[in-house]
């Protein structure tokens, strides 16, 4: 079932489903969500060896952190991740799909769709491509896509829980984490385990 505005906004007040929600920005059945001002920029690497997601330590040179305070002029072919204004909570039983708004696709802008699955949390770093042939200006607080929630029929089991497992790259991502994100939240999640485990031994 795709919730409409009524049950976004409910869960908004009641399970701080967005975080910096503004109203004016409810559709019928979605919520248009903004860009911030922090980017990450899709460059070409140094290392002329092909991208190969088998060795991810050795990719993060192709990411570019930038922020722009007024705009950023995008050019033809760019790729940009940009950081949402908003930060997003699911509930267990909630998924959510990112999907373009009509008046940013006529202007050639591609913004790739991404899932929110239960229990995520966390801002959002939305893929931008210009794939027209003019310069095309980006600004924060820009209206650059929309969230469509839907209910799942059963809540799902507590191991398979975005927030749950060991490979969840981006959950509670801020900064941009680019391609090292799951052997950090492995990492993270080891550490505490270990934290844990010795406060318990003393």
């Amino acid at each position: 079932m795709i919730l409409s505005d009524i049950e976004i906004e409910r869960l908004v007040k009641d399970k701080n489903l967005i975080e910096k929600f503004n109203k004016e920005n409810l559709q019928a059945a979605s919520y248009d969500f903004c860009i911030g001002n922090e980017a990450s920029l899709l460059q070409k690497r140094d290392n002329k060896e092909p991208v190969d997601l088998r060795k991810k330590s050795n990719i993060n040179d192709m990411f570019k952190q930038i922020s722009f305070d007024t705009e950023y002029i995008l050019k033809p072919t760019e790729v940009i991740y940009v950081k949402t204004k908003e930060k997003f909570n699911m509930t267990e039983d909630l998924i959510a799909e990112v999907i373009e708004k009509t008046s940013v696709s006529r202007i050639g802008l591609f913004v790739r769709k991404m899932l929110l699955n239960p229990n995520f949390s966390g801002y959002l770093h939305i893929s931008i491509q210009n794939i027209s042939p003019n310069e095309i200006v980006l600004y924060p607080g820009m209206k650059i896509g929309q969230l469509k929630f839907e209910k799942v029929n059963t809540t799902p089991s507590r191991i398979k829980l975005y927030n749950n497992k060991l490979d969840a790259a981006y959950q509670d991502e801020d900064i941009f984490r680019g391609l090292n994100a799951t052997q950090e939240r492995k990492a993270a999640v080891n550490n505490a385990i270990d934290r844990l485990m010795k406060s318990g031994n003393q």
